[in-house]
C-alpha cells in the first residue's frame, strides 16, 4: 500500500538531513584526533582544536598546540597564541580574531579568508599566506617577525606598516598592497617575487630586493644610508626622493620627481639595458658606476663622479651634468624607458599557481649543425595558445628575444614546432620558451643548453610537474658521460643531489623522498659533461 506524509514533515526532515550531511561533512574535514573549541579552555603541546562551523568563543594555545579551521569554518574570538604554536586556515575556512596576543605561525591556503583586525603581534609572529589576507590596524611592530605571501597569495595591509624591529622579514611573491606607507629599520629584509605596492610615503632602512614589479605611490620618500636596494626588474618610486641609498639596478629605477643623492654605497647599474631614470631635478653627490643609461628630466648636476665599466660599456648619459666623469657618452635622444613597455630587466618572478598555461610543452631540444642552432618542440595539448617567444642566453642568466613562432592555438593532438638560430655564436648557448596565450599570460619552458664548439647537446624532461613525494627525469645524451642532478630551492640552497653513469641515449631516474618538502617554486638542473638544462618546478 502506497503511503504518505504531511508536506510539513517531509520538508522538515529534508531540512534535517541537508542540515546533518552539512554538519558530519564539514566535521569529517577536521584532522583525526582533533577536538572541538570550548571556551576559556587551554590546549596545550599536541593537542589540535578544529574549527568546522561558526565559533566565537575565547581560546589559547600553548606551545605545540594547533588550531584548525577546515571548509565552512569561521573563528572570530579572541585568541592567545604562544609562540610555538600554529593556526592553518585551510581552504573554504575563514579567520578573523577579535583580540588577543599573538605569537603563532599562520598557515593560509588559497581559498581562505583571514581578517588581523584585533590581534596584538608578538616575537615569533609569522605568516604564510597563499589566500586572501587583510589587515586594516596600524602596524607597529617592536618584535621580529616574517611574513610570506606566496604565489597565490593577495595581502592588504592598511593603513601602515612600521617595521622597527631588526630580523623582520617579508618575502612576496603574489600580490601584496600597502594601503598607507611604509617604515622600515636597519636589519628588516624585503625580497619582493611579485608585485609590492605602497600607497603612501616610505622611510625606508634595511634592504628592499626587487625581482618583479614594485610601486611606491607616495609624495616622499627617504632612504638612510644604511639603505640597500637591488632592482632586478621595474622599481617606481612617484614624488620627490632623498637620502643615500646602495643600489644595484639590473633593470628600470625610475624615480618620478626629484632625486637628491646624497652619496653613501654608490648606484651601479649592472646590466646593457639598465635604465636609472629621474623625471625631475637630480643632484647627485655620490658615485654611479657600471654600464646602462642615466636618463635625466629635469635638471642635472653631478657633484661626485660618474665611471662606465669599460670603454666598450660605458654609462649612456642624456645629458652631462659637470662632475668628474670616465667610460661615459651623451645621447641627448634617448628614450625614456616605461614599465608598461620595459623588458629587459633581469627579474625573476614567482609563477603563478593560479595561472599556469593550458599548453602542455613536451620534448624541448635543440642541435648544432653547420653554422646554426635547431630548436624544435611538441605540444601535447593546447588551449588558447598564441606564440613562442624565442629566448637565447650566453650564461644562463640574462636572456634576449631573437624570433617568435606563431602557435596552432587550441588541439588536443601533437604539434610540432621548429626554429632555427642562426646569428652570433658563442662556445655555448642557452635557449628557453616563453609561452604566449590569447589572453597575455605568459609561462617559461625548460631551458636547453647547446655547445656550439663539439655539437654536444643534452635534452631531459620531468614530471609529474607539479609533484608530491617524487620525481622522475628523463635524460637524453648523445653519448656517455656522467649526469649529475640537484633539486635547488629558488634561494639556491640544494636540497637534493644523485650522480648517474649516464648511457648514450634515453636515460631515466628518480627523484624520491620529496613528501616533507614545503610547497613551492623549486630548480631542477641537470649536468651532463659541459652541458646544463634547467627546470623550475611546483610543489
Amino acid at each position: 500500500m502506497k503511503q504518505s506524509y504531511p508536506k510539513q514533515l517531509i520538508s522538515s526532515g529534508l531540512i534535517f538531513l541537508i542540515t546533518l550531511t552539512t554538519a558530519v561533512s564539514a566535521v569529517a574535514q577536521c584532522p583525526s584526533g582533533s577536538v572541538a573549541p570550548v571556551a576559556n579552555t587551554t590546549y596545550t603541546n599536541g593537542q589540535v582544536v578544529c574549527i568546522s562551523t561558526n565559533y566565537s568563543g575565547n581560546l589559547q594555545l600553548n606551545n605545540g598546540a594547533k588550531m584548525v579551521i577546515v571548509n565552512g569554518g569561521h573563528y572570530s574570538g579572541s585568541l592567545t597564541a604562544i609562540q610555538g604554536s600554529t593556526v592553518e586556515v585551510r581552504d573554504g575556512g575563514n579567520f578573523t580574531p577579535s583580540g588577543g596576543n599573538f605569537s603563532a605561525t599562520v598557515t593560509v591556503g588559497k581559498d581562505a579568508n583571514v581578517t588581523l583586525s584585533g590581534i596584538n603581534p608578538g616575537n615569533g609572529f609569522t605568516i604564510i599566506n597563499s589566500g586572501k589576507l587583510f589587515w586594516p590596524n596600524n602596524i607597529n611592530l617592536n618584535n621580529a617577525f616574517s611574513i610570506t605571501n606566496t604565489s597565490c597569495g593577495t595581502m592588504r595591509i592598511s593603513p601602515s606598516l612600521n617595521l622597527s624591529k631588526s630580523g623582520t622579514t617579508i618575502q612576496n611573491s603574489g600580490t601584496m598592497v600597502l594601503l598607507g606607507g611604509l617604515e622600515t629599520s636597519s636589519g628588516v629584509s624585503i625580497d619582493n617575487r611579485g608585485q609590492f605596492i605602497v600607497a603612501g610615503d616610505t622611510k625606508l632602512a634595511g634592504s628592499f630586493k626587487n625581482q618583479w614589479k614594485a610601486v611606491f605611490k607616495g609624495a616622499s620618500h627617504t632612504f638612510n644610508s644604511g639603505d640597500s636596494i637591488i632592482n632586478l626588474y621595474t622599481m617606481v618610486f612617484g614624488g620627490s626622493v632623498i637620502g643615500a641609498p646602495r643600489v644595484r639596478n639590473e633593470g628600470l629605477l625610475w624615480f618620478a620627481g626629484a632625486f637628491q643623492y646624497n652619496g653613501g654605497g654608490g648606484i651601479k647599474n649592472n646590466r646593457t639595458n639598465a635604465q636609472l631614470r629621474v623625471g625631475g631635478s637630480f643632484v647627485s653627490n655620490g658615485a654611479i658606476s657600471g654600464f646602462g643609461s642615466l636618463y635625466t628630466g629635469g635638471s642635472f648636476l653631478n657633484q661626485g663622479t660618474i665611471t662606465g665599466l669599460s670603454s666598450t660599456q660605458r654609462i649612456i648619459l642624456r645629458q652631462s651634468g659637470g662632475g668628474t666623469t670616465s667610460n661615459t657618452s651623451t645621447n641627448s635622444a634617448m628614450a625614456a624607458e616605461d614599465t608598461l613597455t620595459y623588458a629587459g630587466g633581469a627579474g625573476n618572478p614567482d609563477a603563478s599557481c593560479l595561472a599556469l598555461l593550458p599548453m602542455v610543452l613536451s620534448n624541448f631540444k635543440g642541435m648544432y649543425t653547420e653554422g646554426a642552432v635547431d630548436l624544435s618542440w611538441t605540444t601535447l595539448s593546447e588551449t588558447n595558445a598564441k606564440q613562442f617567444v624565442v629566448e637565447v642566453s650566453t650564461d644562463g642568466i640574462y636572456y634576449t628575444q631573437v624570433g617568435t613562432v606563431v602557435a596552432r592555438g587550441n588541439n588536443v593532438q601533437g604539434v610540432s614546432y621548429q626554429y632555427r638560430y642562426s646569428k652570433e655564436m658563442y662556445p655555448t648557448l642557452y635557449f628557453r620558451l616563453l609561452l604566449v596565450d590569447q589572453d597575455g599570460r605568459t609561462e617559461y619552458s625548460s631551458v636547453v643548453s647547446i655547445r656550439t664548439a663539439t655539437k654536444q647537446s643534452i635534452s631531459a624532461g620531468v614530471y609529474p610537474n607539479p609533484f608530491v613525494e617524487k620525481l622522475v627525469v628523463n635524460v637524453t645524451i648523445p653519448r656517455a658521460a656522467a649526469v649529475s642532478l640537484r633539486l635547488l630551492d629558488m634561494n639556491g640552497r640544494v636540497i637534493k643531489t644523485q650522480d648517474h653513469a649516464g648511457q648514450a641515449g634515453i636515460n631515466k631516474w628518480q627523484l624520491i623522498g620529496l613528501t616533507d618538502l614545503g610547497k613551492g617554486l623549486y630548480l631542477l638542473e641537470v649536468t651532463a659533461g659541459e652541458d646544463k638544462w634547467l627546470q623550475k618546478i611546483i610543489k
